[in-house]
């Protein structure tokens, strides 16, 4: 169509940054997990490793789709950092209230549960701009030799 290279929207690439960070924090969360009950012996639950994972695989989705500067990823990125921060939140309220010595494992899992909720809240804040913002970057592209309705009739 045009002889110049698209460029993305700085959202589109705020966006596949910060689903890389969180891509790699819920990773290394199944890794800590995995750690903490092969050495521990203990009986996880399958859905302790099953939710990172997931996240993790929607955030990798997700930096894929950020390619494109749409609705659906913009709106798509809401809702995974809305299910992070509650994820997380869930995750760090019973280590927050806990009244013994934390564990090494659960300092890791605190850390990056406040990890996930930082940058989640960033991505919030960057779809929400991303949106009010939408209409703003784009230039107007006039062809040589034609004239608009509205500068044909002094409109404007």
């Amino acid at each position: 169509m045009y002889e110049e290279e698209v460029v993305r929207s700085n959202t589109a690439k705020q966006l596949k940054i910060i689903n890389i960070l969180r891509a790699a924090m819920y990773f290394s969360v199944v890794g800590i997990q995995w750690i903490h009950y092969t050495t521990e012996s203990a009986v996880p639950s399958i859905l302790i490793f099953l939710v990172p994972l997931l996240l993790g695989v929607m955030d990798s989705i997700m930096i894929r789709l950020s390619t494109r500067d749409s609705v659906g990823v913009k709106v798509g990125a809401l809702a995974l950092s809305i299910i992070s921060i509650t994820i997380a939140i869930d995750t760090i309220a019973p280590i927050a209230y806990s009244s013994g010595p934390l564990s090494e494992y659960l300092i890791f899992m605190f850390c990056l549960s406040l990890g996930v909720i930082s940058v989640s809240a960033i991505e919030l804040l960057v779809v929400i701009f991303g949106f009010h913002n939408s209409g703003r970057d784009k230039q107007d592209i006039s062809l040589p030799g034609l004239v608009r309705t509205y500068e044909r009739w002094d409109i404007g």
